[in-house]
């Protein structure tokens, strides 16, 4: 009965909702005209139907005459006889239906071209274009090259870059046009950008660092000569040991996690110096980015950080020179054009001095038992042309090497019999790179650069302890320990990669890479040799050791895009494969970067990223010098992989400062570890000598900004813990520190601008100090009679970075003078590197001496390598 009673109701209810549901314009009406204007016809619609009509009589036609007849038919479709042929249109808005002027869709045009600096015509990396108005805008990318798809109308771009006075241009877009620009450079003025003062130092945005090198030069310097790496070791999430030995950290990643690029290619060790120098010559930079655990799709192969520095191209106006020299080192830089507007060449080389005076000095130490000396060279040269207004090639070529030697020497007589004691280091290492670039337009849409590339390190070194007794007639015994580290790694590759604008708000990048890798590593040991001088050194351990090739294939997509006015991400995806030992690894890695920015001096960003690399650094010295093995991931030695999470605010606040904080977090996988003791291994063998296991890192970071006309600097602090974890053969099982885990790390950096022409800079550096394990074994020596005979391997159980150096401090002052000329520029610049003489460790080793009573024995010695050091260099440039 129940049901009877309600099928009725639902029936209404379904016949209420379609009567509901009919519109306006789906409602019947009836219309007779009889060659009427059409604004008379409207109004006897309007009166013969009762319809809501709305619209003004300006926009109605006056010559349109209507005849019709209708009877009964939708509203919809008198409507689109009547207005047939107008520019009108009809919508319903709530009750009424409103006629108003039929907006025509606006086509979307692209505009791209090139930025370039207006006195050497050079092309400029990470340029700004932006139309306050329209609130849209691009950047050039690390050819100069810009390209954005927008709606045509009037427009008004601003053209800007750190160091580079903006420029405003305003014109009709109607076409798809191409427009370059040339900015002029600033001459180290603060610029304003955006309406608030960025720094002219440092413009980061979310987990990157855009660093100005122009402006850099002016900062405290060791021996008054500027170093990206050395300046960004300054910045918050940069860990390093004592002044900068033993690489980097960032954000507790370890020290092969970092991809250094030199002009898209990969440098495997960017340090000289054992960190006093990059490879990156301040001379020859045109550009230089950081960026930190988080990176886009398009970079790759490491977990850490990517070092993106891309060199100075020449001057196509005229050619012009630089003669730069001080205390440490001296150099040569010539550019100019290869055909004027058409292409241009540059070159720089560098030689450090440091053999010139260390030798001397270091054998007066020991009273002539030895010496140390060291000295460095790197080169770089590019050339590019034009080959049409579309086309462009570059030829990059680098080479550097470093050679280190630590001799000490230790006598003890008794009687007629000598018994003597050298203990040597020897270290050399180095890279070649070479590259040929293409960059084609394809279309003002759509820019290609395809990238052939050679690389080459190498690395070796060799620690020899030798005893030989004597007397005035016969040699009576010689014992001698020699170890030799070899490693060398040979790529080939070829990449290419592509700029697609043809959206306003997504710009795509996509692109593929192909490298196949030649490893060769060993590690070799030689003992009681009776003739050292007939071993055949670079022979040793080269048995069976042949080399292993390895392939890479890499693809990825990336898509910055504009979600909103106040949102916008950058999601990628990239696909990394390796061939090896008839194994693939095929591995995904999503990027995936969101900002919120509710005014233009506020940001906040998170992001979540998963990062993969197939390269290993093994470091089997725990002591001393590092040693550089690179290896291939295998089987056995599966590749590393991390997920990294962050979160950062950007806040620019007034009086010229700018606030920025970082919150992160990463977990790492199939980290290595050499076992110990380590017997001789070669290219195929270390595997066996392995252990794998994981790690995690978290941490705060915090950098205040300051720029003013007088003014100007920042202050860092980085708060982090990062450790790791390995199977009982390794720190039983237990967490262990990484060597740079330093949990606070402070940094002040200030200069002031005293006049036009003089600069004062100072800085000031405190942080823990990083961590170091004892050596795996030490050496025994057998005394017979009061005379040392024999040396004898002893292995040493001990935990993994148990113990801890003491806390790092550093402060240095520095002044310059700048003088411009009509046909030269001078500079001289001078200080002094850590002032009150801070002898801070670099590192603990084991050393032989005799005591007293002729006994010999090993005992712990901490190195220090800068005491207070005077920093001079005058740099002249021929304009």
């Amino acid at each position: 009965m129940l049901k009877k009673k309600i099928w009725p109701l639902i029936i209404i209810a379904i016949c209420s909702i379609a009567v509901n549901g009919q519109t306006l314009l789906d409602q019947k009406v009836s219309l007779f005209c009889d060659n009427l204007p059409l604004e008379n016809a409207l109004f006897q619609l309007i009166d013969q139907s009762d319809i809501a009509l709305s619209f003004s009589n300006k926009i109605i036609p006056s010559d349109k005459l209507i005849s019709c007849t209708f009877a009964d038919q939708p509203l919809r479709s008198v409507l689109e006889f009547l207005l047939g042929g107008t520019s009108l249109t009809f919508k319903e808005v709530g009750l009424q239906v409103i006629i108003i002027r039929n907006q025509p869709s606006l086509q979307q045009y692209t505009l791209s071209g090139f930025v370039r600096d207006q006195d050497s015509g050079e092309n400029i990396v990470g340029a700004v274009i932006f139309d306050n108005s329209l609130e849209i805008g691009t950047y050039t990318n690390e050819f100069g090259f810009y390209s954005i798809t927008f709606t045509e109308g009037e427009a008004h771009f601003t053209f800007s870059n750190l160091g580079y006075e903006p420029v405003q241009v305003d014109f009709f877009h109607s076409k798809n046009q191409r427009l370059d620009v040339t900015l002029k450079p600033a001459w180290l003025q603060p610029v304003v950008v955006n309406f608030y003062q960025d720094s002219f130092f440092i413009n980061r945005s979310a987990n990157m660092y855009d660093l100005n090198m122009r402006q850099l030069t002016r900062m405290v310097s060791l021996g008054g000569e500027s170093d990206l790496v050395r300046s960004v070791f300054t910045l918050p999430g940069i860990q390093t040991g004592a002044d900068g030995f033993g690489g980097l950290s960032v954000r507790g990643g370890d020290i092969d996690q970092n991809l250094f690029m030199l002009d898209g290619v990969p440098v495997y060790n960017a340090m000289h110096g054992i960190g006093l120098f990059s490879i990156y010559n301040s001379s020859a930079i045109r550009s230089a980015k950081v960026l930190k655990g988080s990176f886009p799709a398009r970079y790759g192969g490491r977990m850490s950080s990517v070092w993106d520095v891309q060199t100075k191209e020449g001057n196509k106006e005229k050619v012009k020179g630089e003669v730069d020299f001080g205390i440490t080192s001296a150099k040569l830089t010539i550019e100019g054009p290869l055909e004027k507007n058409k292409g241009s060449f540059f070159f720089s080389g560098r030689r450090a001095l440091f053999d010139f005076y260390s030798e001397p000095i270091s054998r007066r130490i020991r009273g002539n038992k030895g010496f140390v000396t060291y000295h460095f060279e790197d080169l770089n040269l590019k050339l590019n042309y034009d080959l049409t207004h579309k086309d462009r090639l570059y030829l990059s070529y680098y080479v550097g090497s470093d050679d280190y030697d630590d001799l000490r020497t230790l006598d003890w007589r008794i009687g007629d019999t000598t018994s003597t004691v050298s203990d040597s280091e020897k270290v050399d290492w180095g890279n070649t790179i070479a590259s040929l670039r293409w960059n084609h337009i394809f279309t003002e849409k759509i820019f290609g650069n395809t990238t052939l590339t050679y690389s080459n390190y190498g690395y070796s070194s060799e620690d020899l302890i030798d005893l030989l007794v004597s007397n005035t007639s016969d040699t009576l015994n010689r014992d001698v320990f020699l170890q030799l580290y070899a490693s060398s790694i040979q790529d080939v590759s070829i990449k290419t990669d592509f700029d697609y604008a043809k959206f306003s708000k997504h710009k795509l990048k996509f692109g593929a890479q192909f490298i196949h890798h030649r490893f060769s590593s060993k590690i070799a040991s030689f003992e009681e040799a009776q003739r050292i001088d007939f071993i055949d050194r670079d022979t040793i351990g080269d048995f069976s050791n042949q080399p292993l090739h390895s392939n890479e294939l890499e693809f990825y997509l990336e898509d910055e895009m504009k979600i909103s006015d106040l949102f916008s991400a950058n999601i990628g995806i990239r696909l990394s494969s390796l061939q090896v030992l008839g194994k693939w690894f095929v591995l995904p890695q999503p990027r995936l970067l969101f900002t919120y920015a509710p005014s233009v001096s506020t940001s906040l960003d998170f992001s979540i990223d998963r990062m993969t690399q197939f390269l290993h650094l093994l470091s089997p010295s725990r002591l001393g010098l590092p040693k550089d093995l690179w290896v291939t991931s295998t089987a056995l030695a599966p590749p590393q992989n991390s997920w990294h999470f962050a979160a950062g605010l950007n806040q620019q606040l007034n009086r010229g400062y700018s606030l920025g904080v970082d919150l992160f977090y990463k977990r790492l996988y199939n980290q290595l570890f050499f076992k110990a003791p380590i017997d001789e291994i070669n290219t195929i063998s270390w595997q066996n000598q392995v252990s794998v296991g994981k790690g995690k890192s978290f941490g705060a970071e915090f950098l205040i900004q300051k720029q003013g006309e007088k003014l100007g600097g920042w202050f860092s602090y980085t708060l982090s813990k990062s450790n790791r974890r390995f199977p009982e053969d390794i720190n039983f099982g237990k967490d262990f520190p990484i060597k740079l885990d330093r949990r606070h790390n402070i940094n002040l950096q200030l200069i002031y601008k005293l006049n036009p022409q003089w600069d004062l800079a100072t800085g000031f550096t405190i942080a823990s100090g990083s961590y170091y394990s004892l050596p795996t074994q030490e050496y025994s020596v057998v005394i017979v009679d009061g005379i040392p005979t024999q040396i004898n391997p002893v292995p040493i159980p001990e935990g993994v970075n148990n113990r801890k150096l003491a806390s790092y401090h550093r402060f240095d002052i520095s002044t310059s003078y700048q003088l411009k000329g009509k046909s030269f520029n001078h500079s001289l610049k001078f200080g002094v590197t850590n002032v009150y003489n801070r002898l801070n460790p670099l590192f603990r080793t084991l050393r032989a001496e005799y005591n007293e009573d002729g006994a010999l024995s090993q005992q712990f010695v901490e190195v220090s390598l800068l005491p207070i050091f005077p920093s001079l260099r005058y740099a002249i440039q021929l304009e």
